[in-house]
Parts: structure tokens; sequence; C-alpha cells
């Protein structure tokens, strides 16, 4: 049973007092007491002045609950780890009998479960009583009490992937060399922030829109698969999609952190989903480009997972004795991710070829973005490597930033010159390299 986790009851022990309760619950009715004002309220009220009134209620409790759900929620979640090691507990954690899924509850739920009850029986409903009230009752769209539960879905997804990134940062720093005893929770926190600040406005934003679509008699929608969607329909769906790979992602970095090896198989899982998820927002004129996002996603988890996986040399002399010795099976629990994404975009580079296109500047774009990742991997690996080097981050800070925006300012992006220090683009080869004489 959820409840009858050890890990989580002993947090909400330790997080959740009377006091902090009543304080918490006081603090919001004396806000509440402040602002309320019947006479904006009611039947005879004209709708502008009750969605204005709503407005600065939901406007208030929407920054009351993102200090309160998303940055002190994050803090708390991503200092339970800390907390365990300064009070040298984290060992008997790892040692003892609980699953790592009973450990993500107890660190994701039970350490913040002082936020959790706050929120939901306090801050959530007023929340969703002035999102209500801001939805003209003449919107024919849908039942706004559909939109009000989308909404409520909305910010439980937020929530869980602002805390999901909390431990999940904590949990990759606690894995880094001389940061054992002291994970900078503050630093993931203000991280977590800035994201969480676009994330409300995207929300908010889609959320305020059924009011602007009434008063103009129309409402936009997106398409995802050729389906229409409202924009906080759509703003869910990715919000939804988020959570459930940032808990995957803390999950397995906790097994990891207990001295579990897997298998990349949900790496590979996560890059194909992610992949058939993205392009669904593809517009179906575009669909000879279903392939860009796979290309992109491969791209893009190579360079971040090679930045983080190359000074694993340990793990690159585990490999290679695995594949020497024949154990292949055992091989692939140290098979490094960026070599995964690399080898996922070479087969989405090859399917483009084969199946969409196989002309000349195609060959040469491939070409082109497969050399450019081959000479940055060899790159960071060489400063991840060499003993020389103390600080190997700084060294990537540096390499990028010479090669992908020093040159190419110097050179002049929009010259012939300068798109050399990009990979090729099938619309910006110039010609002579094609072998043609003329732009015709």
């Amino acid at each position: 049973m959820f409840l009858q986790n050890p890990e989580l009851r002993k947090n909400l022990r330790l997080e959740v007092n009377l006091t902090r309760l009543l304080v918490c619950f006081a603090l919001l009715l004396l806000i509440v007491f402040s602002l309320y004002d019947g006479s904006k309220m009611g039947d005879d009220v004209k709708p502008e002045v009750a969605y204005r009134y709503a407005g600065e209620f939901f406007g208030i409790f929407c920054g009351v609950g993102f200090f309160f759900v998303i940055i002190w929620g994050t803090y708390l979640s991503s200092s339970s780890i800390n907390d365990e090691l300064r009070q040298k507990t984290w060992d008997f954690v790892r040692m003892s009998s609980l699953s790592p899924g009973k450990v993500l509850v107890g660190k994701l739920f039970g350490a913040t479960s002082l936020v959790w009850i706050v929120g939901l029986l306090g801050i959530l409903p007023i929340l969703l009583i002035s999102a209500y009230a801001m939805i003209p009752p003449e919107m024919t769209y849908r039942d706004a009490g559909v939109s009000v539960g989308v909404l409520t879905l909305c910010i439980l997804c937020w929530a869980v992937l602002s805390h999901a990134i909390g431990l999940l940062l904590s949990l990759h720093a606690l894995q880094m060399p001389r940061e054992k005893e002291k994970l900078n929770t503050i630093g993931i926190t203000l991280l977590v922030t800035f994201a969480g600040l676009f994330c409300g406005a995207i929300l908010t934003n889609a959320f305020e829109d059924f009011y602007k679509s009434y008063k103009m008699d129309h409402i936009q929608l997106q398409p995802w698969y050729g389906i229409e969607f409202t924009a906080l329909d759509i703003t869910l769906l990715c919000l939804a999609f988020s959570a459930l790979w940032a808990v995957i992602a803390a999950y397995r970095m906790l097994r990891k952190s207990l001295l579990f090896l897997d298998r990349p198989v949900v790496w590979v899982a996560f890059l194909l989903i992610a992949s058939l998820f993205l392009n669904g927002f593809m517009p179906e004129a575009e669909f000879k480009r279903f392939l860009f996002w796979p290309i992109a996603l491969g791209t893009i988890t190579m360079g971040i997972m090679a930045l983080n996986e190359a000074r694993e040399i340990v793990r690159y002399k585990t490999l290679a004795a695995r594949f020497t010795a024949g154990n292949y099976t055992d091989a692939l629990r140290y098979v490094p991710l960026w070599m995964i994404s690399f080898g996922f975009l070479i087969i989405s580079l090859v399917l483009s070829l084969i199946f969409i296109d196989h002309q000349w500047a195609t060959i040469l774009s491939i070409g082109s973005l497969l050399a450019f990742a081959v000479r940055d991997l060899l790159v960071l690996h060489w400063l991840s490597w060499n003993q020389k080097i103390r600080r190997p981050v700084l060294g990537y800070a540096i390499f990028f930033g010479i090669v992908y925006v020093l040159l190419p300012a110097i050179a002049g992006v929009r010259t012939e010159i300068g798109r050399m220090f990009f990979p090729l683009l099938p619309d910006k080869i110039p010609y002579r390299l094609l072998g043609n004489t003329s732009e015709g």
C-alpha cells in the first residue's frame, strides 16, 4: 500500500505537524479575507467586472501556489538527499531492504508532504473557484467544469514535474566527484524556478484563452496528429509527458545511486517515444520531415550525455573488458548513453536518406552533420581524459564558444565561409559543391 511505505511514513512524521499546518492555513485565510469583496460577485454583476475580480484572485493565488508548491516543493525534494547526507543516514537507506520505487515515492511525496497537503486542501480549491468564475457562462465550446478539470491536471503534472527534476538533479550531483558532502540545492531550486516561470506563463495564457475566445467569438485549436485540441489541452499533454519521463529519469538515477545496474532499454524507449510525441505537432504538409525530431533528439541528447559521461573512464574500461571477454549481455549495462543517441542519429539519417530524399544536397548535409558530431565527441573526450586539464567543464565551454560563436562571428554567419562552422543545410549548400554552374 502507498501509505505503508516506510520511507514515506518517515518523511511524513518529519515534515508534517499541527503547528506548520495551522500557520500555513492561517496565512491563506488572511489572504482570502483581505481580497474578498462580495459586491463584485453574483449573477447581477457584469461579466467583465466578475472576470477582472476573479482574475485578481487567480493571479494572486497563482503566485502563492508557484512560490509554495513549485519553488518550496522543489527545494524540499532536492534537499531530501542532502538531509540524508548531513544526518549520515544515506548509507543506511542504500543498505536497507527498501526498493528504489519506495525510496522514490518517499522522497518525491514524503519530503514534500506539507506542500501537497496545503496545496491540495488550501491553495488549489481557491485557484479553481477563481478559474471557474473566469470562464464566461455563455462559452459554448465545452462545459466550464471540463476546462477547470484540465487546469487541475495541468497544475498537478507541473508540480510533479518540478519536484521530480529537483530530485533528479540532486541525485545526479550525488554521482559527481567531490559533491557528496554538499549538494547545491539552492542552485537546483533556482534553475527549476526559472524554468517554472516559463511553464507558468504558458499555462496561465492557455487558460485565459477561453475568455479571449469568448470575446472574439472564436476559439483557436491546435492539431496533434490531426486531432484538434485547445491550448490548455496541449499544455496538459506536454506537462503530463514531461512529468512522466522526469519521474522515470529520477527512478533510474535513484537505482544507479543504490548501485543497481540496468540495461539502457529505457533510453532507447525515450528516444523513440519522444520522437513520436513531438512529430505529432508537425503540420500534415510537412509529413516528409517526420524524421526531423529523431535527428534533432539524437543530436541534442548525444551532446548532453557526452558532456556528462566523457569523464567516466572506468566505465569505458569496463565496457571494453566485457566485450573482450565476450560477455555482451553484461556489457550493455556499461554502454554510455551518448553512444545510443549517436546510433539513433545515424539510423535516423540513413532512413531520411533512403525514404525521403537522396539528392546530393542531402548527402552532403548528412556527411557534414556526422563529421561535426565526431569532431565534437573526440574533443570532449580528449578534454576529459587529459590529466593536465583540471576543469574539463571550462574546457568544454571554451571549445564550444570558440567553434560555434567566436569563429562564425569573425567569418560572418551569412557568408559562405561562416556557414562552414555549422552542419550544412540542403538549401544552404553552395551550388559549386553540387556540381552546378548556375542556380537554375
